[in-house]
């Protein structure tokens, strides 16, 4: 192989070289501040951290190549070193350090390309900074070694101006030069046996510290490892209670699911997990659940909430979206969106504890809820006739009661009420209610009497009376001569004077005052729950 000799080169910009690396590594700090930064506000507030998310902004292949070029210039300069005899500590530790730093920002890299999909676990987030936090430390020290070198301070230490004048640097010194590599086993493995015994000399000699040493490390080690195993992990169930950061918890049901409440289909390709939950308030200081803690773990996997469904899944109940807790339990669900690859695989709801008391030892704790969730595989039709309260125990609605007591149709209905033109002068009256003048005029009026006793576990979002219920989940079914079936959206046609409150009267077509059959259906998910009027 033919080279050049690079000592003068090297000796003559000597200055300017460590210099440039210094500038070099200061960008290279800037970049650790960068991630430093990200990974600190990660941990306190994931949303802020993720909004108008950018990889390239944070790490690119910018870094990557900077990193390359200071580990290169430093085997460079390492080699001069050893031809010259010349210092070279500072050299052997730049590139150890560099080479762990383009392996950080490589696993930096691979976290940061999915953290918009998926929810970093909060030790892995506070490990990154903490690692960020000490490259920084060593990246400091080293620009500043390499600063002074590069103005020349203590640089008689390297006694380059006799190498200079012994050079006397010629053009013959750029020439030329054929290089070639043999290798003395036998003095290598005398180096190697060598090296062998002094380490057992030194041994030997420092025994006794060199053993309390290793006792401690090892001592640290399992200290560590069952803290994180035993005392800062926690393993529940569904439907036991915990608590953690301010507020006490329970899952109470999971779900899968790719349907909105009206049976349509709401997602491709993926399915959508539903977690519901009780949670309160534990101290007064706590005013609502950090749902940033809380991520769905399959496998290795991570998954973050995806609040955006929330009003497509209110069968499910209430999403939570920052309410303010009370020190009464409520009702809540929290949506995942997972790919369909991945809906048999086994579940868990990790939440992150930052500050707790667990098992007689106060820090911080991961607690795990073993999921089964619940995925609607199998379809059932139940026949009610009106008179019948319907039991919604075997579906998402719980303890939740309907009752239909009395169903007519017609153009209009008389409602008869006591006028009073004063206080003791009162007689009988009469009103008409018929349908609205405004939009279709081929309506006419179907008049319902009942009850809707909402769950006293679940509450369902936006249903509160029996109004609401038939509008949320009601379809109107009749034939004349063909087979119907539309959904109930209807406001309640509301009499001027005062009427019995369960009584409520909703605009239908007209072709339901001559069909041969009719019958209300409730669908609550795989339960479909039929009304047989005539």
């Amino acid at each position: 192989m033919v080279v050049r000799k690079p000592y003068a080169l090297f000796i003559k910009y000597f200055k300017v070289i460590h210099i440039v690396m210094a500038l070099f590594i200061g960008i290279l700090i800037y970049r650790t501040g960068v991630l430093l930064h990200f990974f600190n506000t990660y941990i306190n507030d994931y949303q802020t951290a993720t909004d108008g998310f950018i990889t390239g902004n944070y790490i690119n292949l910018y870094s990557f190549l900077l990193v390359m070029v200071v580990i290169i210039t430093n085997i460079i300069i390492l080699s001069v070193m050893f031809l010259k005899k010349k210092p070279k500590l500072l050299y052997i530790l730049n590139i150890i350090l560099f080479i762990a730093l383009i392996i950080y920002f490589g696993i930096c890299y691979s976290t940061l390309f999915n953290i918009t999909s998926t929810i970093l676990d909060v030790r892995i987030s506070k490990a990154i900074r903490d690692v960020s936090i000490i490259f920084i430390v060593l990246e400091v020290i080293s620009v500043i070694l390499m600063l002074i070198r590069g103005t020349g301070f203590d640089f008689k230490k390297f006694d380059f101006g006799s190498d200079l004048e012994q050079l006397k640097i010629e053009e013959k010194d750029r020439e030329e030069v054929e290089v070639t590599f043999e290798l003395d086993k036998n003095k290598i493995n005398r180096n190697i046996r060598s090296k062998i015994r002094n380490i057992k000399y030194v041994y030997f000699e420092h025994r006794f510290f060199i053993n309390v040493g290793a006792i401690i490390v090892v001592v640290i080690f399992v200290f560590i490892t069952y803290f994180n195993i035993s005392v800062y992990r926690a393993n529940y169930s569904e439907n036991k209670y915990f608590s953690a950061s301010g507020v006490s918890l329970k899952i109470t049901d999971s779900y899968i699911t790719d349907e909105d409440y009206q049976g349509k289909n709401i997602i491709d390709d993926k399915s959508l997990v539903v977690v519901r939950l009780d949670v309160k308030r534990t101290n007064t200081t706590t005013k609502r659940l950090n749902t940033g803690l809380m991520t769905l773990r399959i496998g290795f996997d991570s998954y973050g909430q995806t609040p955006s469904y929330n009003k497509k899944l209110a069968d499910f109940g209430i999403g939570y979206v920052d309410q303010t807790l009370t020190e009464d339990y409520a009702s809540y669900i929290v949506v995942f969106e997972v790919p369909n690859s991945k809906i048999n695989s086994k579940m868990t709801l990790k939440f992150n504890d930052n500050v707790s008391y667990v098992r007689g030892q106060m820090g911080a704790k991961n607690i795990y809820v073993k999921l089964k969730p619940h995925k609607f595989d199998s379809s059932e039709i139940i026949s009610n006739k009106v008179g019948d309260t319907v039991d919604f125990s075997n579906s998402i609605l719980k303890d939740a009661k309907l009752a239909v007591n009395e169903v007519s149709i017609a153009n209009s209905f008389k409602i008869a009420y006591d006028f009073c033109s004063t206080q003791n002068n009162c007689f009988k009256s009469y009103e008409y209610v018929t349908p609205s003048a405004s939009g279709d005029s081929e309506k006419t009026l179907m008049r319902i009497k009942g009850n809707f006793e909402s769950s006293e576990t679940v509450d369902i979002s936006g249903v509160s009376s029996l109004l609401d219920f038939i509008n949320t989940f009601g379809y109107l079914n009749y034939n004349n001569g063909e087979n119907h079936q539309i959904k109930i959206n209807s406001k309640n046609v509301k009499p001027n004077s005062k009427g019995d409150s369960n009584t409520y009267y909703i605009e239908v077509p007209r072709a339901t005052l001559n069909a041969s059959k009719i019958s209300f259906s409730f669908k609550i998910r795989n339960y479909t729950y039929n009304y047989t009027i005539n």
